[in-house]
């Protein structure tokens, strides 16, 4: 699935514009992905997608903030899908 993501990055202009499900899906197909990756990675930008709409800043973070993710999350998340999200709010998205 780091793969499908990883595509997705790289190949979405517009990483948000690029959050309908059917889009994304022919997309992934187009590009040689297998249906169980896809429906995996489709899952997990779902899952995302609610985290981050249920998370509130309280304020903007300062310099030398740092993430902490919850306990389900580290459940959830492969030190590799950690260090892809730490990637991805490192480039602003």
């Amino acid at each position: 699935m780091f793969d499908v993501l990883v595509y997705l990055f790289e190949n979405c202009a517009a990483f948000r514009a690029c959050r309908d499900a059917d889009s994304i899906t022919r997309r992934l197909a187009e590009a040689g992905f297998d249906d169980e990756e896809i429906t995996d990675a489709i899952a997990w930008l779902r899952d995302l997608d609610q985290v981050t709409s249920d998370n509130i800043a309280l304020r903007a973070p300062t310099d030398g903030a740092f993430r902490v993710y919850a306990g389900f999350e580290t459940n959830r998340l492969t030190p590799r899908g950690i260090a892809f999200l730490a990637f991805l709010e490192a480039e602003g998205s």
